[in-house]
C-alpha cells in the first residue's frame, strides 16, 4: 500500500466512493482495519444518503463541488478528527510570603 511508504507525510485522504475494483467504503474499511486513522473526505456524485463507514474525521462531499467547498470540507474533516486540546493548567499559586 502506497500509504506505508508515505505514512509521515499523509495528513488526510480524499477518495471517490465509486472506483473501479474497490468501492470507497471498502477502501475506508481497509484503511481503518490497518489502523490508519487519518481524516477521510469521501466524494461522490451518487446518492449521498447511502451508508458510509462511521468514524471521526470522516466527511462526505457531494459532486459537483467548487475548490472552496473542497477545502472547507477537508478542513472540517481534519478538525473533526483532532481531539480537543486540554486547557492549560492554571498558574501556580504563590504562598503569602511570596
Amino acid at each position: 500500500m502506497a500509504y506505508e511508504r508515505h505514512r509521515a507525510d499523509v495528513r488526510a485522504v480524499v477518495t471517490d466512493m465509486m472506483m473501479p475494483g474497490m468501492s470507497g467504503d471498502a477502501m475506508i474499511a481497509a484503511l481503518r482495519a490497518r489502523g490508519i486513522d487519518v481524516p477521510i473526505l469521501a466524494v461522490s456524485g451518487a446518492d449521498t444518503a447511502a451508508p458510509l463507514s462511521a468514524g471521526p474525521g470522516l466527511m462526505r462531499l457531494a459532486k459537483p463541488f467548487t475548490p472552496s467547498q473542497l477545502l472547507l470540507a477537508l478542513e472540517q474533516a481534519m478538525r473533526a478528527s483532532t481531539p480537543p486540546q486540554a486547557p492549560p493548567p492554571p498558574p501556580a499559586r504563590r504562598g503569602v510570603d511570596g
